[in-house]
């Protein structure tokens, strides 16, 4: 009986550190969370950036090759 003891005391001190462990890992991570959200803010900024600058690129191409079509129009004159 007593090395059972010794056991399930052994297995009670472990399981509190566990407990301790993650509960400073919670902790940790609840002081993360709105460094987190700033961030995935940011990114969803930079998302709408990117998609503009996307569109940007796109409207300036299709400008582009109209005006290449009209300077070679007129060459051909």
């Amino acid at each position: 009986m007593q090395k059972e003891k010794y056991r399930l005391e052994s297995d009670l001190k472990n399981a509190e550190l566990k407990l301790i462990l993650l509960f400073e890992e919670l902790i940790l991570l609840q002081s993360m969370e709105s460094r987190d959200q700033e961030l995935m803010a940011q990114l969803g900024q930079c998302k709408q950036q990117s998609d503009m600058i996307s569109q940007s690129i796109k409207d300036i191409t299709t400008d582009l090759a109209k005006k290449t079509k009209e300077i070679d129009e007129i060459r051909e004159k």
